[in-house]
């Protein structure tokens, strides 16, 4: 009965303190967030006006794909650089922001960014510290604050992008497949089709790897989760899905090629002679081998495993991308520092990993001023995918032997 009475209280307390640190977080949240919003001459000219505004159009009634309404209303709002000239993403996520709508811009600004930097941190926290075997809190805390220093978090929650969101998206559906619920995992996932330019790549090969190893459970999941969005675009707008079309197809044709991946690096190395050429034999090699890797029956991988693998492929690979997108690779940092954790490295080597990403996303930050385009930093998701494969064949060598 003590036994019992003591547990309670102890489960209490944690509750407690669980409560106390999201209150402290708050406080620098704030903070962190008036100093981005700072950093802007003129805030409305941030991307965060894109995700603003469509929830606004849901509060007003107007077309987010009309050029002209669209435009005007950025105006209206005060942006003088209006960078996306419609709404460039699927309409269902327009629902899922009218919230935004029903507040002042630089309060939501700040209210997203503040909310943006915990949905960070608690996708660090389902994808290293619920993952099974011990874990280290230390490693925890030193990794979820390198995560907001990582060069793509700082520029996702500046420039008030939408990455953290999808992040939190991918790290629940891992944590939901670790906790055998397949189908809710796939629901999940479906999310991230929000920005298909990334979403789309991750669920073709996310299905190709559920097919062969006959995790159909999930793919229900995943096929029910884009049923319900699609729904939600309809309930809206019956031809939303054309409209999308059109304005992603206008988008890509203004900014292809210019991403800090394979297309970015095969424009800068061929001068823009031979870029799909190049960046399509690449993008085929590099897909090919790694699942070609990831499939082998003899080293079977883990989900997460899986996904920590084709986040830098997708990231690498895609035709349209920013910088800031590669906060993704925090979901392959994640799962390097637990492999480290299982080959007992020293302690120092993975609970560093972190710093290591920071230095070198800075670092190769660096020529983006003498080339005008962040085409180098394209190298970190392969770099990092190379680190993951040595580190994953190395441990499943050692398996093999003992």
């Amino acid at each position: 009965m003590a036994s019992l009475w003591n547990n309670e209280v102890s489960d209490r307390v944690k509750t407690y303190l669980k409560i106390v640190g999201i209150l402290l977080l708050t406080i620098p949240a704030y903070y962190s967030a008036r100093m981005f919003a700072n950093t802007w001459e003129n805030l409305a000219n941030t991307d965060f006006m894109t995700f603003w505004l469509a929830g606004k159009s849901l509060v007003m009634g107007f077309d987010a794909y009309d050029p002209e309404e669209w435009q005007f209303w950025n105006r209206y709002f005060g942006s003088t650089w209006i960078f996306n000239p419609r709404f460039i993403y699927p309409l269902p996520l327009r629902l899922l922001l009218g919230p935004l709508g029903l507040i002042a811009f630089p309060n939501a600004y700040l209210l997203w960014t503040m909310i943006s930097q915990f949905l960070v941190i608690f996708s660090v926290y389902l994808l290293y510290m619920k993952a099974e075997g011990r874990r280290h809190l230390f490693t925890f805390l030193f990794m979820a604050l390198g995560a907001i220093f990582f060069r793509a978090t700082y520029a996702a929650l500046r420039f008030g992008q939408i990455g953290p969101w999808l992040l939190l998206s991918m790290a629940g559906s891992i944590f939901l497949w670790e906790k055998e619920k397949r189908f809710w995992s796939g629901v999940v996932l479906a999310l991230i089709i929000l920005k298909p330019t990334i979403g789309g790549p991750y669920i073709l090969l996310t299905v190709i790897w559920m097919a062969v190893k006959k995790h159909w459970e999930a793919i229900w999941g995943l096929l029910a989760g884009g049923i319900g969005l699609l729904i939600l675009g309809v309930l809206q707008d019956p031809l939303w899905v054309v409209k999308f079309l059109e304005s992603g197809n206008q988008k890509f044709g203004e900014t292809f090629a210019y991403a800090p991946n394979v297309w970015g690096l095969a424009r800068l190395i061929t001068n823009g002679k031979a870029i799909v050429l190049v960046g399509g034999a690449t993008t085929i090699l590099l897909i090919g081998g790694v699942m070609r890797f990831a499939l082998r029956q003899n080293y079977p991988l883990s989900f997460k495993e899986f996904f920590s693998l084709i986040t830098p492929v997708v990231l690498f690979t895609t035709p349209y991308l920013w910088g800031y997108d590669q906060i993704f690779l925090l979901i392959s940092l994640s799962t390097l520092v637990i492999l480290l954790e299982e080959r007992n490295s020293p302690y120092l080597l993975s609970a560093s990993i972190i710093l290591q990403a920071i230095v070198l996303s800075y670092i190769l930050a660096l020529p983006s001023n003498y080339f005008q385009y962040d085409y180098i930093s394209g190298l970190l998701p392969p770099i990092i995918l190379g680190v993951l494969v040595v580190v994953q064949a190395g441990r499943k060598k050692l398996e093999s032997d003992t």
